[in-house]
């Protein structure tokens, strides 16, 4: 997975709207039809183009114990991009905020699943 395949994805899925986009294309956020709002850096290739993740508001504990994902940041309420406010409010104002590696395509199907319901 990178960046590129996280947005493929979220483009296709009838249930996820393009929100913002930063102008830079650091961020892109998208808004999912329960509420919930996911971002990510469409530009991150990774070692061997192969590094995505997604900042949500809500900790995938369950998720984190299969091989399909990893927690790459916790950050409560510290803002680890000035991008994310440009691209998602509630995201921003969350008072816990967490990055998560995605490590397969099942991975970010079952993650995109999770957030929905979160």
């Amino acid at each position: 997975m990178n960046g590129l395949d996280v947005e493929n994805y979220l483009k296709k899925c009838s249930f996820a709207s393009p929100l913002e986009e930063d102008n830079n294309r650091y961020l892109i956020s998208y808004r999912l039809d329960t509420g919930a709002e996911i971002a990510f850096d469409p530009r991150v290739k990774g070692l061997k183009g192969r590094e995505a993740s997604i900042f949500v508001a809500h900790k995938p504990t369950r998720l984190l114990q299969t091989n399909d994902i990893s927690l790459a940041a916790e950050y409560g309420l510290e803002n680890p991009s000035t991008a994310l406010g440009r691209v998602s409010k509630l995201l921003e104002n969350s008072p816990n905020l967490y990055r998560i590696r995605i490590l397969s395509q099942t991975g970010l199907e079952e993650l995109v699943k999770w957030i929905r319901w979160a």
